[in-house]
């Protein structure tokens, strides 16, 4: 077996930021920090959108494109 060569993909960063927030937003989900995980999942969705720009990947900014739509459905909903 030759030698593992691994390649980090270019703003890993924004990448961290964004899986931090998912999680913190995750467990306010989980303890209903209502209306507070909205804004969390939000902006932590938002950053993974830019990290699939960044990396050119469509499946991973498309997903979170639609997640933000979810979220923000919510709190138009939470604000009415």
């Amino acid at each position: 077996m030759g030698k593992v060569i691994i390649q980090r993909k270019p703003y890993q960063a924004v990448a961290w930021i964004g899986t931090a927030g998912l999680i913190v937003g995750a467990m306010m989900n989980a303890f209903n920090v209502y209306p507070w995980n909205l804004w969390v999942m939000i902006i932590a969705n938002a950053i993974w959108i830019l990290a699939g720009v960044l990396w050119r990947e469509p499946s991973v900014y498309w997903l979170n494109i639609f997640m933000v739509l979810a979220y923000v459905l919510g709190a138009i909903k939470y604000l009415a």
